[in-house]
């Protein structure tokens, strides 16, 4: 049928490969892809074989590369397809491994200058893969390494214009440091997170750039820069 493969939708991408292709990502039953040239919406069942199901079916975000390879992050892993040839894998976490070497509850994937994919968790921190080995180095915080991340509770990733990896979480914005692997934690110190209804000000949803360069984020109860 020409429907979508769920009524709830969690994430949208616009193909930057083909503009008139569309991703969109369901909080049940996988993923769709509509063509809006015909119309045509493709369900992921009938474009991954069942012998290459996705690792979950509660899709969370969506991401394309600079290689135009579809990222799909899920409750339980992430997942790639090649757009050209729909072959498609994964990288199904091991829930006994008590080092969680692999991600799980992915809300967040992005890219850096040299290719590298971004993937952020849900309390698990934020891991880099090496596309060529395919293994991750995760980031943890700590609370006695201030160059360390904010929080573990990843909510967004945005690579700037000067090719700056920013990491949105649920308490600050972390900015990454590729010459040092190291972070710069911006908290809104007026409210600390933990702080009842203040908290909200550290919540990050979003991350963007305007016209001059400059970041800001989106919080809970609105935007600061």
């Amino acid at each position: 049928p020409n429907s979508l493969a769920h009524k709830r939708v969690s994430d949208i991408l616009v193909s930057r490969q083909d503009p008139n292709i569309v991703w969109i990502g369901h909080s049940q039953k996988g993923f769709s892809r509509l063509n809006r040239d015909t119309g045509q919406i493709t369900q992921a069942r009938q474009l991954i074989s069942e012998e290459n199901t996705l690792s979950d079916g509660r899709v969370n975000c969506l991401f394309e590369d600079k290689e135009h390879t579809l990222w799909i992050g899920t409750w339980f892993g992430l997942n790639w397809l090649d757009q050209d040839t729909l072959q498609f894998g994964h990288y199904p976490p091991d829930a006994s491994d008590p080092d969680l070497k692999i991600p799980v509850n992915i809300w967040a994937i992005g890219e850096d200058a040299s290719g590298a994919i971004w993937v952020g968790t849900r309390k698990g921190g934020l891991y880099r893969l090496d596309k060529a080995s395919g293994q991750f180095t995760r980031y943890l915080s700590d609370p006695n390494d201030e160059q360390s991340l904010s929080h573990d509770h990843i909510r967004s990733l945005f690579r700037d214009s000067r090719d700056v990896l920013w990491v949105g979480t649920r308490d600050g914005v972390s900015r990454y440091d590729s010459e040092t692997d190291s972070f710069t934690r911006f908290i809104h110190s007026h409210f600390p997170f933990g702080d009842h209804g203040w908290a909200h000000f550290n919540v990050i949803q979003t991350i963007l750039e305007d016209g001059g360069g400059n970041c800001g984020w989106a919080v809970k109860t609105g935007y600061m820069s």
